[in-house]
């Protein structure tokens, strides 16, 4: 294997007897680093806006969600926060209470999904971080009662957070009562003062608004009754292999959603593209691999001399064959190298310099194009134009094995 390695380096860069051969053997390269260099700058976009959502979606949905198997809500009782207290796995949990109610501010009313959360719902959520308006994630200072709001919330009420003087009004039905949004006596109410907005992305933003878990009880005339207690595990552990841990020891009365489970249908669409994106560039590959096949034949002719010198010379059909099969796959590695690298500076300097703006300033959450280089891209790209590179040399490589020995040295 030796022999046919070094001549097949030699045939790499070896000008060939026709300038025209130089050529398309350049232009096949060029159109495998192309392509390489594509794959990696498309895979590493989409690591970027995948990236990005799942930090968003993490600072709304906790870790872990344990919610009942049946029916809405469910006491906490001192059974499960004694478990809970006592898992060493746990890093923190909160008790949250759900339901949709209506605002109404100054004339203003919107309807929203209000989120009753404890005090230790900061230490499960990234809620605290993506405060726009307020100092903190805030709910109770000396007695008082705050709610935070969704920016878009907080937008179409026109609230002035931190104004006692204005208060917010929350109204929900009675429990029992089937009547529409109509303030009245079939209703519950509440009144707290804004203290700020948060802003994540406007699924939620436009629907969510938090209060005390203490409002929300009140509201729904419940003492200790939650719609979910929300938790943070410990860093560094696997959230699904926790979530069956836990969903184990607290049977099956509850149900342990992960954070991929709770967005289920997001992940699943994020890797259903993520596979649409491997299809079609490799399919694009494949066609670029026409190009080796059409260099790599063009190269057999002009080598036909030298295949017959080898062949009278006693080199085996096997050895002419690893000749031109390993051209074709040195040719690769170098387009790739070349492709990688041209990518990984491409990437760099995105991610340094913000090369390429998304357009429509102002209405997306980044100003430039996110992106995330994984080394495990390169890792399946390179195995995936190799494994292509190869079938395709295959078939000139084949044919100047069955080529006659002495054919083109004209003797007979």
């Amino acid at each position: 294997m030796k022999l046919p390695a070094f001549i097949a380096r030699r045939y790499l860069f070896a000008r060939k007897s026709r300038n025209v051969i130089n050529l398309i053997s350049w232009v096949s390269m060029a159109g495998i680093a192309i392509s390489s260099m594509a794959f990696i700058l498309i895979l590493s976009a989409f690591n970027g806006f995948e990236g990005l959502v799942e930090n968003l979606y993490n600072t709304f949905y906790p870790d872990l969600k344990i919610e009942s198997a049946e029916g809405k809500v469910f006491e906490f009782d001192d059974s499960l926060q004694s478990i809970l207290e006592s898992d060493e796995q746990i890093a923190a949990f909160s008790q949250v209470l759900e339901e949709n109610a209506l605002l109404l501010f100054k004339g203003r009313q919107q309807p929203v999904t209000l989120k009753g959360v404890d005090e230790h719902y900061v230490q499960v959520s990234g809620i605290d971080s993506a405060m726009a308006y307020g100092d903190t994630f805030l709910l109770k200072k000396n007695g008082r009662f705050f709610a935070v709001l969704g920016s878009g919330i907080d937008q179409a009420l026109e609230t002035h957070f931190k104004d006692p003087s204005s208060p917010l009004h929350i109204f929900m039905p009675k429990r029992g009562k089937g009547h529409g949004f109509i303030p009245g006596s079939d209703f519950e109410r509440a009144s707290v003062s804004v203290w700020g907005a948060f802003v994540i992305q406007d699924e939620f933003d436009n629907q969510y608004a938090f209060v005390p878990i203490e409002v929300m009880r009140r509201l729904l005339r419940y003492k200790r009754e939650i719609s979910a207690v929300e938790v943070s595990v410990k860093p560094g552990l696997d959230v699904e292999a926790e979530a069956q841990r836990l969903q184990k020891k607290l049977g099956p009365a509850y149900r342990v959603l992960s954070k991929y489970r709770q967005n289920a249908v997001l992940y699943r669409i994020m890797n259903v593209e993520r596979l649409a994106v491997y299809f079609i560039l490799t399919f694009v590959l494949i066609i670029v691999a026409f190009n080796v096949t059409g260099s790599l034949s063009m190269v057999v002719i002009d080598k036909k001399k030298d295949i017959s010198i080898l062949k009278a010379m006693g080199m085996p059909d096997n050895g002419i064959r690893n000749i031109f099969l390993l051209t074709g796959i040195y040719q690769a590695l170098f387009s790739l190298l070349s492709g990688f690298a041209l990518a990984a500076l491409l990437i760099l300097a995105q991610q340094h310099f913000g090369l390429i703006r998304i357009g429509g300033s102002g209405t997306f959450i980044v100003e430039y194009y996110p992106v995330a280089m994984k080394a495990v891209d390169f890792l399946l790209v390179g195995i995936i134009v190799l494994v292509i590179v190869s079938l395709a040399a295959w078939l000139p490589a084949g044919r100047a094995a069955r080529q006659p020995k002495l054919e083109a040295l004209n003797i007979r």
